[in-house]
């Protein structure tokens, strides 16, 4: 099993890049999912109804193009080979069922695109031209959390200003808890915290014990007591925790219910509202993600849905 401290940095919320980032490679000799209950994960999840809202822009620039209204519907039938005018081009791919590791992939199924989106421009507003819908939940098996990933097709650029959601494939992607894994999560972080806060403790009371005494030879112990503490401090892990994050309650959304179709809210997945939209030219063998904005969930249609409070 993937330990806490690694799950935290791959698949924690960020506002940075890696909150799309695939985790690390399984190597298997079959091409069937390595996570076994990958398959009652996508059941769970399916038929439910999401209603998305992008925020295309660079992160450091205050120009955005925000499209509301996108809804989509979760469907466990196959993906379509072909797209929707029946012709090619062929699906849009996705990192898990047609990257490098298929393992760790629910496999590629067919997602509705209910409403398209809409943005605004000087002439009201447009629908987001979105065809070729398709999804998958990539996750590593033994790990608290996944990815749940839609991808998308845009017949050609939108632009509002210098914020651009440009013409080709396009990816919209959530981390994915289970109840027990962000427990999990949290009592690591509550655990680096506190032994963070004890070093910082033992190195500052060190330190003016060292200011305190004029025995040079004491004030050099407890100056190698602090550098000591300090050490420790670093390689506590509170650096990884103080820049990710671990979601609060009013950061996630029931989503779904049990496989067995009972109301058991224990069994159900919970959705970061929190994700990123971004694209890549080529295969997912090589080269770079382009990073082209945030998501957040709306709300999730499901009879078995529900919000979290904080």
């Amino acid at each position: 099993m993937t330990s806490t401290p690694i799950l935290i940095g791959l698949l924690l919320l960020t506002s940075s890049a890696s909150a799309f980032t695939i985790p690390l490679p399984f190597l298997s000799a079959v091409n069937a999912p390595s996570n076994p209950l990958l398959i009652e994960y996508a059941e769970t999840t399916s038929s439910n109804e999401l209603n998305l809202r992008l925020d295309i822009g660079k992160f450091d620039s205050d120009v955005r193009l925000p499209v509301d209204n996108l809804c989509v519907r979760l469907d466990t039938s196959a993906r379509p080979d072909r797209g929707e005018n029946g012709e090619a081009p062929h699906p849009v791919p996705l990192p898990g069922a047609d990257g490098p590791n298929p393992g760790l992939s629910s496999g590629p199924m067919a997602l509705d695109i209910v409403e398209s989106g809409n943005y605004v421009t000087l002439d009201g507003s447009q629908s987001v031209p979105l065809t070729d819908g398709s999804w998958e939940i990539v996750w590593r098996y033994g790990n608290p959390a996944g990815s749940i990933i839609f991808a998308m097709r845009v017949s050609h650029d939108i632009k509002r200003n210098e914020a651009t959601l440009p013409g080709g494939r396009v990816y919209v992607s959530y981390p994915l808890w289970t109840i027990e894994g962000i427990a999990e999560a949290r009592e690591y972080v509550a655990d680096v915290q506190n032994k963070a806060e004890q070093y910082k403790t033992e190195r500052d009371d060190a330190i003016n014990r060292a200011k305190d005494t004029a025995n040079p030879l004491m004030k050099a112990l407890h100056y190698r007591e602090a550098f000591a503490a300090q050490e420790r401090l670093d390689f506590s892990g509170i650096r990884t925790v103080e820049q990710q994050q671990v979601p609060d309650d009013s950061d996630l959304i029931a989503i779904g219910n049990s496989s067995s179709g009972e109301d058991d809210v224990d069994k159900r997945l919970l959705l970061c509202r929190q994700g990123t939209v971004w694209t890549k030219d080529g295969n997912f063998f090589g080269g770079e993600h382009e990073l082209l904005g945030s998501s957040t969930v709306r709300s999730v249609s499901s009879a078995a849905s529900e919000e979290l409070k904080p």
